[in-house]
């Protein structure tokens, strides 16, 4: 432990020192000190100054000026709100640069954000490093640009982590902690791309972790989810590659696609437990694509759909609820004449016995009305071995 704390600080240290003393040619670095030590005592006051390409390095402290947004309606204050360009901004470590009030986001009206910036107001690119936003009611806010790049940040007390609208954006190394009201943590809108890369978010009330809301191309890699209402959440067309993650104790679902828009979800190598259900599909023309996955401890199943469209659920360890696998549970007719097959080949159902897997199937072979046949066999003899990159990694972050 103490030998991670003293590499963290010496990388932190170090991109300091090459930041400070940079040749002419990569921007000029603007120092924020809470003791006035540096070229500011106030964020704002440095990115105020920053020009294209400029980095504002912030010491330790807790940072609680805020202003009003001029350049916009809503939301209505922010503490940091960039209008340069081309920006990098630096903290010294995410429990020393800490951004937001000690009180809670409802001691703040007016909506604030820890981090603004849109193109709208004269963002383009914008890259975070190693600071805390907490308390606040949503901790970064990003309108339209190009690229916005957040890592070994850490977010919480607020209603949600980011929301964002940008072109493109990269988040890694990040932990997204508890916070209050049920907004998402992450919160893609139509961007063109969004990936989260080795972070890990915990929550505890009804909120969803990660909604993908049309953005046709994000990654979720190695990242872990723990509690709250949803892991994924994918709608209006969205399209996630889901791969080598961890999700854990959600009330309501692990993945869940929309009803609208051909969602489509890529699942690989991941482990689910302690949902209510791994999979939901309430309806729709979304498409699964589900290996190497395992379920655990589910109360209702691994897959709970209203409708299915294609797609697939292979060489994966399945998991029973209270009753099914698998189950149409919403019971609605398909407009097809003909019943729609939905391919679970290849995978373990607990059991090798035929008929006691088919028993674990609730579809067109138990109500016809239902439209929708799971296609099982062949079947796995036995638990499908699968490999899964450690994620040791992220946990070791945050302990």
């Amino acid at each position: 432990m103490m030998a991670i704390a003293v590499v963290s600080r010496f990388i932190v240290g170090a991109l300091l020192s090459l930041i400070l003393f940079s040749p002419p040619g990569y921007g000029r670095s603007w120092r924020v000190e809470k003791d006035g030590s540096g070229d500011f005592a106030v964020i704002q006051n440095a990115v105020d100054a920053a020009a294209p390409g400029d980095t504002v390095v912030v010491g330790p402290g807790r940072y609680e000026d805020k202003s009003v947004l001029s350049c916009i309606s809503s939301p209505e204050f922010a503490y940091i709100n960039v209008q340069c360009e081309d920006l990098t901004l630096i903290g010294s470590g995410a429990s020393q640069t800490i951004v937001g009030p000690e009180d809670g986001v409802g001691q703040v009206p007016g909506y604030p954000v820890g981090v603004f910036a849109s193109s709208s107001c004269g963002f383009h690119v914008l890259e975070i490093m190693n600071i805390r936003i907490e308390n606040i009611w949503t901790s970064v806010y990003i309108g339209l640009g190009s690229k916005v790049t957040i890592s070994e940040c850490e977010f919480g007390g607020g209603e949600a982590g980011t929301n964002s609208s940008c072109d493109s954006m990269l988040v890694r190394n990040c932990e997204f902690g508890q916070t209050v009201g049920t907004r998402d943590q992450v919160i893609s809108y139509y961007q063109t791309f969004l990936k989260l890369d080795n972070c890990r978010f915990a929550l505890s009330g009804r909120q969803v972790h990660v909604q993908v809301q049309g953005t046709p191309r994000a990654e979720i890699l190695n990242c872990e989810f723990v509690g709250g209402f949803g892991g994924v959440n994918i709608v209006q067309g969205g399209r996630a590659a889901i791969h080598n993650n961890q999700f854990s104790d959600q009330d309501g679902f692990g993945i869940a696609v929309g009803s609208t828009g051909g969602c489509v979800a890529s699942v690989r190598d991941c482990e689910f437990s302690g949902q209510y259900v791994a999979f939901r599909q309430d309806g729709g023309n979304s498409v699964w694509e589900v290996e190497s996955t395992t379920v655990t401890d589910v109360q209702v199943g691994t897959l709970a759909f209203g409708s299915l469209n294609g797609g697939y659920i292979r060489d994966s360890i399945l998991a029973k609820g209270e009753r099914y696998v698998v189950l149409d549970y919403l019971g609605l007719k398909s407009s097809a004449t003909e019943p729609i097959h939905f391919d679970m080949t290849d995978n373990w159902w607990g059991t090798t016995d035929p008929d006691s897997i088919q028993a674990l199937i609730f579809d067109y072979n138990d109500d016809p009305a239902s439209g929708y046949i799971i296609d099982w066999q062949p079947f796995k003899s036995e638990p499908v071995p699968t490999e899964k990159k450690s994620l040791g990694s992220v946990k070791s972050m945050f302990r």
